[in-house]
């Protein structure tokens, strides 16, 4: 253990981007699944967006506690939900964890850049600017890389428009409306 305590930080940090970086290349190729589809991306965007949204829809209303607790029960479960998924897709712990890896970062980065850009948390004018040009960057990087990583390019596999608007289904939903 004191070996590992030598090693200095800026190795862990290459090594992370390292396997960040083999992660994107296994997705790209189609190796490993990091999103499965839009939805499946849009699971990793909840892990940042349920505790923004709760902060700014209950705010200072309940106890802190409350609400901490509230915050980390529904992040523990969506959670879950993108392992589950995540080793459904793979069916193989390693491509599992490599996807998990790329999939929660990427996300994570992105949901939060994407906030920046909505909503910069900055004061002057000038700062908000700056901070919505930063983040419109990062996003017209990360984006195309987050394209390439979803391997359906549909909003969901099993409720997908394309085929809810087929001729058939469209007489069964007529039938059933009328009924």
């Amino acid at each position: 253990m004191e070996y590992l305590k030598s090693i200095p930080a800026e190795y862990y940090l290459y090594a992370s981007i390292a396997i960040l970086l083999l992660g994107i290349v296994l997705g790209f190729t189609g190796r490993i699944t990091v999103y499965r589809d839009y939805a499946d991306l849009t699971k990793v965007f909840m892990l940042v967006l349920v505790p923004v949204g709760l902060f700014f829809i209950l705010g200072d209303k309940i106890e802190s506690r409350v609400l901490e607790n509230i915050v980390i029960g529904i992040e523990i479960l969506i959670l879950i939900w993108i392992i589950v998924s995540t080793y459904i897709d793979n069916r193989n712990v390693f491509k599992t964890i490599l996807a998990l890896v790329t999939k929660i970062p990427l996300g994570v980065i992105f949901a939060i850049y994407l906030v920046e850009l909505i909503s910069p948390s900055r004061k002057s004018t000038g700062k908000r600017r700056q901070t919505r040009g930063i983040a419109g960057l990062i996003l017209i990087f990360i984006g195309p890389i987050l394209y390439g990583l979803v391997k359906n390019k549909n909003w969901s596999s099993k409720n997908n428009i394309s085929n809810v608007l087929q001729p058939n289904n469209i007489k069964r939903i007529r039938r059933a409306a009328k009924s």
